[in-house]
Parts: structure tokens; C-alpha cells; sequence
């Protein structure tokens, strides 16, 4: 649960925003939100969603990497799936680190290297292609999404937000790591007999310091 009531009032920054769905929810509860992706299609259709529900809509086409923002601007940042895509994702934490004031929150999932779905890319890419010993990241960056995805362990995206304070964990169980076929998933309520520590998404939650 996000929370985005929350944020009412709050200066908020969503680092790819796509398509404006959770952008949208941020400024519906009264934040003052900003959004930005690398995709100018994305923000085009973000801002005509944002449009037809009559929302503002701070939408910039600017790179996670290089935020065009002052340095202690944002009370959050909020980014969900898309880091881990990025060439340099620990610069992405340091520009988060950065933009975010003292006290600020961030919020960031990212993938899980240790779920059941890297799980399935082994069986499928490496057991039943004669590979047995394929490496788990090489699967994830070479086959899962685009090329150069990112997986985590618990251990590694506690090291990459390293720098903020009160650093929380934790994971959902999603319907791709119920799949058992191109198609064909398990249903939702197997969700609640798997445990979370092997769902895809990792949430990472943590706090920039008020003190440096």
C-alpha cells in the first residue's frame, strides 16, 4: 500500500512515470506532484489521462540518472519497476538521494533476484536449454524485459539505498511469479500460500537523513 493520501500537500517526484497511473493517483489525493520518464510517447498520453480527469500535469521528459531538479526539492520519490532498467541505477539512487529533502522518503521497487519468477527463466532458459549452470542475473538481463534488467537480492537493494536511513524491505507475490505456462497462471488466491520473500517485487522504503 503506497499510501498516496499520505502526500497530500507534499512535494512528490515519480521517476518513470509511463503512462501516468500512479501519477494520476499522487495529484487525485492533492499532492504537488512531478512526473518524468524518458519517453516522450509516455508522457504524452500521461498528460491527455490527466486531462480527461481534469488533473494537473507536471510532466517532464527528463532521465532518472541526470534529475533536472534542485538538490532538497521533493518530500518523496516514488518509482515502481523502472530503475532497474537504468544504465547506472546506483546514480539513480544518488540523484534520489540528492533531490530528496532532509527527512524525504523514497520509495522504489525494484526486481527480485531470489523469486520464483528468475526461477522460471531458469527452468525455461537455462535447465531445458541444456544450461544448467546459466547465472541467475545473466538470465534476468539477457531474457526478463529489456536487455540490462536488474534483480536484487535482499542484501544488494539494502546496499544500493545504503546511504538513506531506516531502510525497510519488503515483497509481493505477483501473477508472473504464479505463471506455469506462456498463458497460464496459477489463481490469485495461491498468492497468499507463497511466501513473500520469493514475490518479484522488492519495496524498498527508506529515509534521506536530517543530518548529514
Amino acid at each position: 500500500d503506497i499510501g498516496f493520501v499520505e502526500w497530500k500537500e507534499k512535494s512528490v517526484l515519480e521517476i518513470g512515470c509511463g503512462i501516468g497511473i500512479d501519477f494520476r493517483h499522487f495529484v487525485r489525493e492533492g499532492a504537488q506532484a512531478v512526473g518524468i520518464d524518458v519517453s516522450q510517447q509516455s508522457l504524452r498520453l500521461a498528460k491527455q489521462a490527466a486531462d480527461v480527469y481534469g488533473l494537473d500535469s507536471a510532466l517532464i521528459l527528463a532521465d532518472g540518472e541526470n534529475l533536472p531538479f534542485a538538490s532538497g526539492k521533493f518530500d518523496l520519490v516514488y518509482t515502481w519497476g523502472v530503475i532497474h532498467h537504468a544504465p547506472d541505477t546506483s546514480k539513480v539512487v544518488d540523484e534520489i538521494y540528492r533531490v530528496l529533502k532532509p527527512g524525504g522518503q523514497v520509495i522504489a521497487m525494484v526486481y527480485n533476484l531470489r523469486s520464483l519468477l528468475v526461477l522460471q527463466a531458469w527452468l525455461f532458459y537455462g535447465l531445458l536449454r541444456a544450461k544448467p549452470f546459466s547465472a541467475a542475473r545473466k538470465l534476468v538481463a539477457n531474457h526478463v524485459e529489456s536487455p540490462g534488467t536488474k534483480a536484487y537480492t535482499k542484501d544488494e537493494a539494502t546496499r544500493l539505498f545504503g546511504g538513506f536511513e531506516r531502510v525497510e524491505i519488503k515483497w509481493v507475490v505477483t501473477s508472473y511469479d504464479l505463471r506455469i505456462g506462456r498463458r497460464l497462471f496459477l489463481p490469485n488466491w495461491a498468492r497468499k500460500v507463497v511466501p513473500s520473500r520469493f514475490g518479484w517485487f522488492t519495496i524498498v522504503r527508506g529515509l534521506k537523513p536530517t543530518v548529514s
